[in-house]
């Protein structure tokens, strides 16, 4: 009788454990689905601001959300003019700090 018992757990347990792989499965279909939409989306965002395709791509393969969101942010429709002056003075009177510490 014990051996009957241990078998139908083992049954159960088995069966329970192929619920739980195919439930898995499809949540990581779906994450796959949510994780590139969410990339497109980001992708567009970064191309739409000026940045080029390979530079959108390695920011956003490369960044923490968190630094993502930052870089979005501070970037609008006009251009950076790198290499010039800065339209807004500094706090401190380094603007790159300011922004690294913002």
């Amino acid at each position: 009788m014990d051996n009957y018992v241990l078998v139908s757990v083992l049954e159960k347990t088995a069966s329970l454990i192929e619920e739980y792989e195919a439930k898995i499965s499809s949540l990581e279909s779906t994450l796959r689905q949510v994780k590139q939409a969410s990339y497109s989306n980001t992708m567009d965002d970064l191309v739409s601001k000026g940045f080029s395709q390979d530079e959108a791509e390695t920011m956003i393969k490369s960044l923490p959300g968190s630094a993502l969101d930052k870089v979005a942010s501070y970037t609008g429709n006009k251009n950076w003019n790198m290499g010039s002056v800065s339209e807004v003075p500094g706090k401190t009177g380094d603007p790159l700090l300011d922004f690294i510490y913002s």
